[in-house]
């Protein structure tokens, strides 16, 4: 099923165009980068919207792409585990 990378890869997308800039380092503080709170939660909603459960608590506790990647498989792998049941 795997359809982290793309939400990954679009996070990515949506962050530097925030931040008006054209790469992220997966490992950068996105907070320290000019990421605001507000758009953590943003981000946390829209996650939440495609069925991941990921809470803005979970994404400001380490804010960077790497961390969040690891967040979204895990809320991807909770989402298998519970349609395989």
């Amino acid at each position: 099923m795997c359809k982290n990378n793309s939400i990954v890869e679009k996070l990515k997308s949506d962050i530097c165009s925030l931040l008006s800039i054209k790469e992220i380092n997966e490992f950068e503080n996105l907070v320290k980068l000019g990421i605001s709170s507000i758009n953590v939660m943003s981000i946390a909603n829209k996650l939440r919207r495609q069925g991941l459960a990921v809470s803005f608590g979970q994404l400001m506790q380490n804010p960077s792409l790497s961390n969040w990647k690891l967040i979204i498989e895990s809320a991807e792998k909770t989402e298998i585990d519970l349609n395989l049941m």
